[in-house]
Parts: C-alpha cells; sequence; structure tokens
C-alpha cells in the first residue's frame, strides 16, 4: 500500500526537479510516471470512503492551465468515457502532452478554444 512519506518523498524530488531539470519534459515525465501510480491508489480509496462507491463518470470537462499535470491525473482517476479539455492559444501546445501521458484515444479526445 501507498503511505504518504513515499508521496512526499517523490514530491520533494519532484519540486527539485522542476527547479534542475535540463530537460525541460523530465519534471511531467517523473509525475506522471512515478507520482501518479503512487497518488491515484489513495485518491481512489478516499473518495470510496467518502461517497462509499467508485468514481464512474461519462465524461469529464477540464481546463487546460498553463501545466497539465492537473488534467491528467483527473482523466486517470475519473477514467470518464470522453473528456473535453477548454483551453486558451497560449497552452494549446498542451494538448497533446494531455493526450499522450493520459492515454486518451482520439474517439474519446475533444478540446474546444477559448479566447479572453
Amino acid at each position: 500500500m501507498t503511505d504518504t512519506s513515499s508521496i512526499s518523498d517523490l514530491t520533494n524530488e519532484w519540486i527539485n526537479l522542476l527547479k534542475t531539470a535540463k530537460e525541460p519534459d523530465a519534471p511531467l515525465d517523473f509525475y506522471c510516471r512515478k507520482i501518479m501510480p503512487e497518488l491515484l491508489p489513495l485518491i481512489r480509496e478516499k473518495f470510496k470512503a467518502d461517497y462509499d462507491q467508485e468514481p464512474q463518470y461519462d465524461g469529464l470537462i477540464s481546463l487546460l492551465g498553463f501545466t497539465p499535470e492537473t488534467v491528467i491525473l483527473s482523466h486517470q482517476f475519473i477514467q470518464p468515457e470522453k473528456i473535453v479539455v477548454i483551453h486558451t492559444e497560449e497552452t494549446k501546445d498542451l494538448l497533446d502532452t494531455v493526450k499522450t501521458y493520459a492515454n486518451i484515444p482520439s474517439y474519446s479526445y475533444f478540446y474546444e478554444s477559448f479566447i479572453l
């Protein structure tokens, strides 16, 4: 079973990587491959304890900010049939990153630009 000290250690490593990484995608890759697998079971356990059921949703609408981690984590937690990502011109380059790291099939992935 995952414990919070393990996640805390991984988070500290990730924060350090955010400051020192030579490759720009290294922190995101670390987050998705190391932290998320540890974090998701805890989030699911908490959800089940609070709501006495597993998360089951047909769709997810998510806002893409300047980092894709929250969209990826939300998708991996909920595992919806379809996802719509709302983004700005500045964040559209992250759409493929979300799709790749969340392992979203093309037929389930939709996105819409939001203009301020």
